[in-house]
């Protein structure tokens, strides 16, 4: 059976319950859950995780009987889902005073592979930079980061500060220093750090800074199309995977992962709509809780190619903060960290002035 089948099944006869009253509740004691086991849980390290044995607890709130996220060998990922859902209606994003900006740090850290056969077959149209999945002999670990500035009325401009250029942070391989020196050469010809007004949040070609890597305004008609019930929306997103030509129904949970790659995507959209979206991803049988930090929850997917995607939730801010892709099992670079992006919200009452 499908993965769109079985979610038909899903939920056919459930009772709906005041989700106003539930998310509350659940909130206030998820706090009161990690306060406890902030010390017995296990610390998320990269793809290298575990899930712990975790003490059983309930509570009786405002009259209802919640059975908490995290009991003995019985959590979900779908449970873990369904409280971040819960927060994320009244995450930071919607509690911005007219002129503050939500401030949205972001890092990505990355492994690229290196051919000293391509780097020296004096062939000008290829490329010694391979991808993670090729042969090579070197390897090198890189890092980046930027900060994006949105008003609380996101007709006005945003700014974005897009950081130091990336950096070489460590090397691999027999040829791992040769790809390093090789890349810091071309760091060293990149555009320098530059602080951005967007207009409304659209995104700009600037010279050879083309802020690909910001497709705000990509999203923004697309939001008002998704609809905001989980099975619905997974319905959508199916509909998307075959009119991009997916045929294959076994890779549709694959593509429907990496369709949440983008971090900026997921943390900009409207509360209601993250709440459809991380609720859908209950949905996924092959979404697992793999381990539980205090309020941070470490989910994974494992894609039929064995492209290992690990999420990291803060259940109690309702935040979907950091995804790891990991491809490399073997070869330079396969001991380095995972390849991971991270995002993290705050409330500013003022954004830098833009250099152009």
């Amino acid at each position: 059976m499908s993965l769109m089948d079985r979610v038909r099944e899903i939920r056919a006869d459930e009772a709906r319950v005041d989700e106003t009253q539930l998310g509350t509740a659940r909130q206030a004691l998820l706090r009161e859950i990690g306060r406890e086991q902030r010390k017995s849980t296990q610390r998320w390290v990269g793809f290298k995780v575990a899930a712990g044995g975790l003490a059983a607890i309930s509570a009786v709130v405002a009259g209802t009987l919640l059975v908490p996220l995290w009991t003995d060998q019985a959590a979900t990922a779908a449970e873990v889902l369904d409280q971040v859902a819960d927060a994320t209606i009244s995450a930071q994003d919607t509690q911005l005073a007219p002129g503050q900006y939500l401030r949205v740090d972001r890092s990505w850290e990355r492994v690229e592979r290196w051919s000293s056969a391509l780097a020296d077959d004096d062939d000008p149209n290829t490329h010694p930079f391979v991808p993670v999945t090729e042969p090579a002999d070197g390897a090198i670990h890189l890092r980046k980061g930027s900060v994006l500035f949105v008003p609380a009325d996101r007709s006005d401009d945003w700014v974005y500060d897009t950081g130091p250029a990336e950096s070489v942070v460590a090397s691999y391989g027999q040829a791992g220093d040769r790809a390093a020196a090789e890349k810091d050469h071309w760091i060293g010809e990149s555009e320098p750090n530059q602080v951005i007004a967007l207009p409304g949040g659209k995104s700009q070609f600037l010279g050879r800074t083309a802020l690909l890597d910001l497709p705000v305004s990509m999203w923004e008609a697309t939001y008002e199309d998704m609809p905001r019930d989980p099975h619905e929306l997974l319905q959508w997103y199916h509909d998307r995977y075959e009119a991009e030509g997916g045929r294959d129904e076994q890779y549709f949970d694959d593509w429907l992962l990496g369709s949440f790659d983008d971090l900026l995507m997921v943390g900009l959209a409207p509360p209601d709509l993250r709440a459809a979206m991380f609720r859908m991803l209950g949905l996924v049988p092959e979404v697992t809780l793999t381990s539980v930090d205090g309020d941070v929850a470490t989910l994974s997917h494992v894609g039929r190619d064995g492209t290992e995607r690990v999420l990291r939730f803060d259940v109690a801010e309702g935040t979907f903060e950091a995804i790891g892709i990991d491809q490399l099992t073997s070869g330079p670079g396969s001991d380095a960290a995972a390849p991971m992006q991270t995002i993290s919200f705050s409330i500013v009452d003022s954004a830098p002035d833009p250099t152009q």
